[in-house]
Parts: structure tokens; C-alpha cells; sequence
């Protein structure tokens, strides 16, 4: 989910693609640490399993735009 949402929104940007991205990658965390957060108080674990995927996504697509290995 992560990925998709980082490739997605690179894609679609008509300019400054690499830092539509970091912008993106900067949202998504702020957004999974409020999941987080709520997946604690609810002692939910697979909540929170899927939060830190989504956040393993997230830091993979973001590496890879930085490094050039996805193309735009």
C-alpha cells in the first residue's frame, strides 16, 4: 500500500517528481503514526503489523526514487 501510494503520486506529478515523492513519503509517515498510535491504544497487533509493512513500503519506494532505480 505504501508503494502504491508513493509510485502513484510520482507518476501523476507533472513537475518536481523526486520531491512530489519525499513530499508523499513525508505524509504517509505522518499518517502511519497516527494508525500506529490508534492500533496501540487498541492493542490491536495485526493493526500494527500492517502499519510497520506499510511504513517498510513506504522507506523502500522512497530509498529506490532516491537512488534512481525507478524510473520517472
Amino acid at each position: 500500500m505504501g508503494i502504491a501510494f508513493i509510485y502513484a503520486g510520482t507518476k501523476i506529478a507533472p513537475l518536481h517528481k523526486i520531491i512530489a515523492g519525499y513530499i508523499l513519503a513525508g505524509l504517509s509517515f505522518v499518517l502511519a503514526g497516527f494508525f500506529l498510535a490508534f492500533a496501540f491504544l487498541a492493542s490491536d497487533y495485526w493493526a500494527m503489523w500492517g502499519v510497520f509493512s506499510f511504513i517498510t513500503g513506504i522507506g523502500a519506494t522512497t530509498y529506490s526514487l532516491s537512488t534512481g532505480e525507478i524510473k520517472l
